[in-house]
């Protein structure tokens, strides 16, 4: 499991932990502190499950993805929201070889 993960620049700091001070899921982030939780008790490969998925939050909140405009197309929401993550994905995929499927 990854100790930290880059996100646009960004260093999240990756910690386990059964604590519901931080976790009302499987995993949260605190963006004030930098902070990813990840539920301890799951499997290795629900972990990195869930890191994917935090890492994806991180890359709605720097996208700005609360902002898409609410009067388009399904169609073209998608494609909005697609364009938006594609670069950062990559760029966090490559810089963080832990997320990586074939590990």
């Amino acid at each position: 499991m990854l100790k930290e993960v880059k996100v646009c620049g960004e260093l999240y700091k990756v910690k386990l932990s059964d604590s519901h001070e931080h976790l009302n899921s499987y995993g949260s982030t605190r963006w004030s502190d930098g902070i990813i939780y990840i539920d301890k008790n799951l499997s290795e490969e629900k972990r990195k499950l869930v890191l994917l998925h935090e890492v994806l939050h991180c890359i709605a909140e720097v996208t700005d993805f609360a902002n898409l405009p609410r009067d388009i197309s399904c169609d073209d929401a998608e494609e909005g929201i697609i364009r938006r993550m594609e670069h950062v994905l990559f760029q966090v995929l490559k810089e963080n070889k832990g997320l990586g499927i074939s590990q």
